[in-house]
């Protein structure tokens, strides 16, 4: 019935999950991650085990991009969770970081980041110095 990350239900993060805030926390305490960051997560399904909870351990802002959520569902009524069509608005605005929980697709424009961590689906990247501006985004608009 519970879908959890970990082999062990006592644990909301699994190994993976923990060397990702390793990685952030790094990026943190470098000073390229801010207390105005915002990090685009993409993942197939939002509920609290399947979704890995980095913004618990880091304190960093999450901007969730589900493939099916629904603005209607009576769990995530009024959160910032998006759908997927959401999701090119949201890569356009070159955002500095974007976490992976999801194979990458070829509409998923990720040209210009690099990426920093992988352990099977679940990726960290970073928007190179090269594309441009590193943008710090605001919080985006409910149900995009």
């Amino acid at each position: 019935y519970w879908q959890y990350p970990t082999s062990d239900p006592r644990w909301l993060i699994n190994r993976d999950g923990a060397k990702l805030v390793g990685v952030l926390d790094d990026e943190i305490r470098a000073g390229r991650i801010t207390q105005d960051t915002h990090i685009v997560q993409i993942t197939d399904y939002s509920w609290s085990w399947p979704l890995v909870q980095f913004p618990l351990f880091t304190g960093i802002n999450a901007d969730v991009f589900e493939e099916k959520a629904s603005p209607n569902d009576q769990w995530s009524a009024g959160s910032r969770l998006c759908r997927w069509d959401a999701l090119p608005q949201a890569l356009a605005a070159r955002p500095a970081y974007v976490v992976a929980q999801v194979p990458i697709q070829s509409w998923m424009d990720l040209r210009g980041y690099e990426e920093m961590f992988k352990a099977g689906n679940l990726r960290l990247f970073r928007l190179t110095a090269s594309s441009g501006t590193v943008r710090i985004g605001a919080p985006l608009q409910p149900g995009g």
